[in-house]
């Protein structure tokens, strides 16, 4: 309300009051106040000047339930002295007058404007009459014609049915319904700007989750790219390895095949010895019947030698066997190394695939960032247009408080020379009737002074003078009647000064004592609670603090048992990863599965990361165990061997607790000690079956 008058804030800030009114006739009074003419009434665009100069005052007129509330609106405005208004009785409105109808050949003002229902007919009487002209000329030719309507220009001219006219620049119009549209034009560009901005905000968040995913991709291919450096350092200690295998076997071969030389001599050595043997057979063959011992001894001998010539081509045999596989693993290890070989070019290929990709992905990543720049720029443009926005409304509202500040000054200083004025008109008669009462006064003293001392006033007043000359008197002969009268006026101001005696001032005192010590009490008993609410939080942050670390070492403690039976092996704990502060920090799950480092939890394969949640959430039951433990297909990602090692450690739980599972698994199956299955014999119905395993054994 800040365009509108003193009398119109005070009624509306009586609707609008948050605490009640003391007053039963007030309550009343704000319960019937309505709403503003100027908020019923909505002109078109490029309309509103042409509204504002028919209605005028009216704009400011308030809205009432019928004439009472008008009547008692008004005794508010006088008993609070907050100014005059204007008020509109919806029940008690008179119908419009007939002549009030259009017959003009120009559009009624009305076709332009939007009245917010039900409030129709105070519009229709306060522009029902009113045609609208696109100037004063138009507008002077068919006022000569009907005298009934009012007939006013988009600009703000208008002229009466009785040849008045009304006109000049727009600029000094009161302005509300202009301001009005304004309001609501800077509220939509306001909207605009809030849209751009979150529209710039989000696309400046999908770039920075676009240059998130790049530079995680990037830390993939570098994570990528120090796993081939890894695997290709691998693969020269396996290259370096064969080619040490093969000269190993290369030495081994050419000692093979100089063992094998070394045979084929000797082979010849034992052919030459066999034909010196023979040789010497047939010299000693007719001394046969000479020496017939000397004949058993050389057939002993020959069959000595003919064992040794069996064991020496086993032996050859044996070294063509171990030679042929000599030569099998010599292929063998060729054939490596060219795999090895293939796979090192390969990885070298994919490395220079992973630089080329990383260079596009940082090339993408710079284009990202001036983007980024490119939207911050124009976020500040756009805040920039805000501020500059603010600053015109600052401006304009400042400049409208100076004028209404300046117009409140003059109607105050115009009412101020009128009162004036009355008065001095007043005092005025007042002293012509005074004076014509002391003319009259005068002459009766003048003619009574003639006809008892036959002396005229002025030789009286000359006697009185000569008598008192040499005395001391508060008369001073020389005075006239006007200074007689400012001393007079002097007087009655000293009275006035004292002023009157305030016999409430007692009462009041008490009063504001009385709630000085009660609000001085809700002050102590706000800061006593105060302290108090402190001193539980503290309490509460001591106690959670004590107890997060207890279960945390109990889970921990828990961990240490739990864990190593279903990895056979390995440690796990949490840690906290800001240890400084328990009650803000968050909680890392440290795995070490056996035979591996130290890592977390995300870079554990499938299996692993079911096994190592398994071991946390029974590390938590097992600190307090319930009597039941209900699981849904705990075991799904589990393979055969780590589903008999999760199955131990459920028998473990069992003994404490009973446990129910929900399962596919035939492992785990296999230990339950009783199955429940539900089939289905006829279509939708279903039947439960199960069997003890407990009591089939039995």
């Amino acid at each position: 309300f800040e365009w509108y008058r003193d009398g119109v804030k005070a009624v509306m800030a009586l609707k609008n009051e948050k605490n009640t009114p003391a007053e039963e006739h007030d309550r009343q009074l704000a319960k019937e106040i309505v709403a503003l003419a100027a908020d019923v009434i909505v002109p078109d665009r490029s309309y509103e000047v042409a509204v504002e100069a028919v209605l005028g005052d009216a704009l400011q007129y308030v809205l009432v339930e019928d004439r009472a509330s008008g009547l008692a609106a008004v005794d508010y405005l006088k008993r609070a002295k907050a100014g005059r208004g204007g008020f509109i009785p919806i029940n008690d409105l008179l119908p419009a007058q007939p002549s009030s109808q259009h017959r003009s050949a120009l559009p009624p003002l009305m076709d332009f404007v939007t009245v917010k229902p039900p409030y129709h007919q105070i519009a229709q009487h306060l522009m029902g009459h009113v045609d609208l002209a696109d100037s004063l000329e138009i507008a002077l030719d068919y006022i000569n014609n009907d005298h009934d309507r009012t007939i006013v220009t988009r600009d703000g001219d208008l002229i009466t049915g009785q040849g008045v006219v009304v006109g000049g620049g727009k600029e000094k119009l009161g302005g509300i319904l202009s301001k009005k549209q304004e309001i609501k034009q800077l509220a939509k560009q306001l909207n605009e700007l809030e849209d751009a901005i979150d529209s710039g905000q989000a696309t400046l968040m999908e770039i920075e989750g676009e240059v998130k995913s790049a530079e995680n991709h990037l830390q993939k291919n570098i994570s990528a790219k120090n796993q081939l450096i890894q695997d290709e350092t691998e693969a020269e200690k396996a290259l370096f390895k064969a080619e040490e295998a093969q000269k190993n076997a290369r030495r081994h071969s050419e000692i093979v095949q100089l063992e094998h030389e070394q045979l084929i001599g000797e082979d010849a050595d034992l052919d030459e010895e066999l034909s010196k043997y023979d040789q010497v057979l047939a010299d000693v063959t007719a001394q046969v019947k000479q020496s017939q011992q000397k004949v058993l001894s050389l057939n002993i001998r020959i069959q000595e030698i003919s064992e040794e010539i069996k064991k020496v081509s086993a032996r050859e045999m044996d070294l063509k066997l171990e030679r042929t596989a000599t030569t099998a693993k010599r292929d063998n290890h060729r054939q490596t190394l060219k795999r090895l070989s293939e796979f090192h070019a390969d990885q070298e290929n994919r490395f220079v695939e992973l630089k080329n990709e990383i260079e596009t992905k940082k090339t993408k990543t710079a284009s990202a960032k001036n983007e980024a720049a490119a939207i911050k720029q124009a976020l500040l443009s756009m805040y920039q247009q805000l501020d500059t926005a603010d600053k015109e409304i600052n401006e304009d509202e400042e400049e409208y408080r100076v004028f209404s500040d300046h117009l409140n000054e003059s109607e105050m200083r115009i009412a101020g020379i009128r009162d004036d004025h009355e008065k001095t008109r007043e005092e005025k008669r007042l002293l012509e009737i005074e004076l014509s009462e002391l003319t009259t006064n005068q002459h009766n003293i003048a003619e009574r002074l003639q006809e008892r001392y036959h002396k005229t006033i002025f030789g009286l007043q000359g006697e009185l003078a000569d008598s008192q000359s040499d005395q001391h008197s508060f008369y001073d002969p020389d005075a006239t009647p006007d200074e007689l009268a400012h001393e007079l006026e002097k007087l009655q101001q000293k009275i006035s000064a004292l002023g009157d005696v305030n016999m409430g001032a007692i009462d009041e005192y008490q009063t504001l004592e009385t709630r000085y010590k009660f609000l001085n009490e809700q002050r102590d008993d706000l800061n006593g609670a105060i302290e108090g609410l402190y001193r539980v939080i503290k309490k509460i942050n001591r106690i959670t603090q004590r107890r997060f670390g207890e279960t945390m070492e109990a889970i921990n403690e828990q961990l240490e048992l739990v864990f190593p039976k279903l990895f056979e092996g390995g440690t796990a704990k949490l840690v906290l990863t800001e240890p400084e502060k328990p009650l803000e920090s968050g909680v890392e799950y440290m795995i070490q599965p056996p035979g591996k480092k130290l890592t977390r939890m995300s870079l554990l394969s499938g299996g692993e990361k079911a096994l190592s949640a398994i071991a946390f959430v029974f590390s938590i039951f097992l600190i307090r165990p319930a009597s039941f433990c209900f699981l849904d297909e705990i075991d799904a990602p589990l393979d055969e061997a780590n589903v008999l090692r999760f199955n131990d450690l459920i028998k473990t739980i069992g003994e404490k607790s009973q446990i129910v599972m929900i399962t596919h698994n035939k492992k785990s199956m296999e230990f339950a000690e009783t199955l429940f299955g539900v089939t289905m014999p006829k279509k939708g119905v279903s039947k439960i079956v199960s069997v003890n395993f407990s009591q089939a054994e039995a």
